[in-house]
């Protein structure tokens, strides 16, 4: 068992890439629009909002097609989904530490010397660059589905 010493040398910012200015300032625009989202009505943070710590407080996401965070989420002017796509909305809390090798709980997504860029995906989802950890990789799936 790690010692509480152990424990915090975890998060330290050497256990982390070094964050680019630039993309870091894109990344934490897009991840409040729903520019990225099908229909324009989700963006990252409604199921992985600060104020929830980075979750939706619900053991399984309610998703698109509804308003509010969290358990305060619901249906508005019968604007509900014809389709779920069933996820559990993670706590997003030092995922991008080096140590995060594998993403997912059946590790779909996981670091790998032989496929391109190293990384290995899902058959039908292909990186086009390098990513600098394997949570860097997975972000893209919720984009894509």
């Amino acid at each position: 068992m790690a010692t509480a010493s152990e424990r915090l040398n975890r998060v330290m910012p050497s256990k982390f890439p070094t964050p680019y200015t630039e993309i870091f300032a894109l990344g934490s625009q897009l991840f409040f629009d729903p520019v990225l989202s099908g229909n324009d009505n989700i963006a990252c943070a409604t199921c992985h909002h600060p104020a929830l710590r980075s979750g939706d407080a619900m053991s399984l996401s309610i998703g698109y097609g509804r308003l509010g965070l969290g358990r305060l989420r619901e249906v508005v002017n019968g604007n509900a989904p014809k389709a779920c796509i069933s996820r559990n909305a993670l706590a997003l809390f030092n995922l991008g530490a080096w140590e995060f090798s594998v993403m997912f709980h059946d590790g779909r997504v996981h670091l790998n010397r032989e496929p391109m860029y190293g990384v290995a995906m899902p058959d039908d989802r292909t990186l086009e660059r390098t990513v600098p950890t394997a949570f860097a990789a997975q972000n893209i799936l919720p984009i894509l589905s």
